[in-house]
């Protein structure tokens, strides 16, 4: 329940009673702004009118969104490997939640509106981030993920900060500090040990010289701050050239809502991929003269890079049947892909026969959701020859042939 007047970015949400649906506010006679929310309804605005003398009621109803189930598959893009981890989800600016995703899949009815999703997989990953709007029917989204080729990990634990930081000197600088750190005893703070100075600018910037080959890049970390709402911001931004600084992110205000402060973040520059040369990020702060806060702290800042990018993948409409629609290239050597259809969730099992009719490899054996989905055979270990790609599913059974040429 908000009253846009009578609300700053140090205040925490307010809620309504859980048991009642109750709200109990005291304001001075006199007409007010009332914004009411809540996930899975649409917004309710009005004009709240309080009276002298008496306690003034102002009856709320909520109108439910129109739901539709949402699968979410998370899956290794190359071997199709279910995948698990967790996905935070936004919609719209005020609402944000975690899930976690065991053995690669998430269902659930969710209402019509637009998301965007971050997926973070365990293991050597690179989370990514897709958007995907929820219309007039369910919806599937298979994210494909990729493992990186090249990372690189600064904790700040050494005696002194990597050379690839630099901290400005227009107002503060930025250092190794023992006040706080998410993962062992240091981190990197703004103005290490004191509050940042009012009316001052500062950044920390970091530089990364880009892998040949890669498709894709991010950069990764965890990061607290503690910025005077409305007026102090750290802008996070990157640049090619350290002349030309666009933005990514920026942050304002408390995390004092969040029982531990430190939350990850993630930032994808692959929409700016530059094949050859460096990447910079850099956090800037800019403050005002009317408060100081403690700042920013870093930890655990991670760049890492593919040779190839993550798919994203969303269908409303669902196969009629069962298919094995194609296997490419073949002849090859030692991989190909078999890619193949199912209309609805099943077991599915892709294996390898030789000419003889010996099973000689097991590609896929478990359950998949409805929709399209592909598979890579890797022979790196048989001769050459003839083989047999066979998909099997209930009241299903279709092959293909394989050769391999080495």
């Amino acid at each position: 329940v908000l009253f846009p007047e009578r609300h700053n970015g140090y205040l925490l949400p307010r809620y309504s009673d859980a048991t009642f649906g109750v709200h109990r506010r005291a304001f001075l006679q006199g007409a007010y702004d009332i914004v009411v929310r809540k996930f899975g309804y649409e917004t309710y605005e009005a004009l709240a009118y309080v009276g002298q003398g008496a306690e003034t009621p102002h009856n709320v109803t909520l109108n439910p969104k129109p739901t539709h189930t949402l699968t979410l598959e998370i899956m290794d893009l190359d071997s199709e490997e279910a995948l698990s981890g967790h996905v935070i989800f936004h919609h719209e600016e005020w609402w944000v939640d975690t899930v976690s995703v065991d053995n690669g899949m998430f269902v659930q009815d969710w209402p019509q509106g637009m998301y965007t999703a971050e997926v973070w997989a365990e293991g050597d990953y690179i989370p990514s981030k897709f958007e995907f709007t929820i219309e007039d029917d369910d919806l599937t989204v298979r994210a494909g993920l990729v493992q990186f080729q090249h990372n690189l990990l600064d904790d700040f634990e050494g005696d002194e900060v990597p050379a690839r930081w630099r901290s400005g000197q227009e107002g503060f600088a930025w250092g190794r500090s023992g006040m706080e750190a998410f993962s062992g005893d240091i981190s990197l703070e703004s103005h290490p040990g004191d509050f940042i100075p009012a009316n001052s600018t500062g950044y920390a910037r970091v530089g990364y010289r880009i892998p040949e080959g890669s498709q894709g890049y991010a950069i990764r970390g965890m990061h607290r701050y503690e910025l005077e709402p409305d007026f102090d911001f750290c802008y996070v931004e990157y640049s090619f050239d350290e002349t030309d600084w666009m933005p990514l992110d920026t942050l304002n205000g408390y995390q004092n809502y969040i029982p531990n402060r430190w939350q990850p973040f993630f930032y994808d520059l692959t929409d700016e991929l530059v094949m050859d040369g460096n990447v910079y990020v850099r956090w800037r702060i800019e403050t005002d003269g009317t408060d100081v806060d403690r700042g920013v702290f870093l930890d655990d800042v991670e760049f890492l890079a593919t040779n190839e990018l993550a798919v994203f993948e969303q269908s409303n409409e669902l196969p009629a049947g069962f298919s094995l629609d194609s296997i490419y290239p073949n002849p090859f050597n030692p991989g190909t892909t078999v890619k193949f259809t199912v209309p609805t969730n099943a077991m599915v099992q892709v294996t390898v026969f030789d000419v003889l009719g010996r099973e000689v490899l097991k590609v896929l054996d478990r359950e998949v959701t409805a929709g399209s989905h592909r598979v890579t055979i890797d022979m790196s270990d048989f001769s050459s020859g003839l083989y047999f790609a066979k998909m099997q599913a209930p009241g299903f059974s279709d092959s293909r042939k394989l050769m391999l040429v080495k």
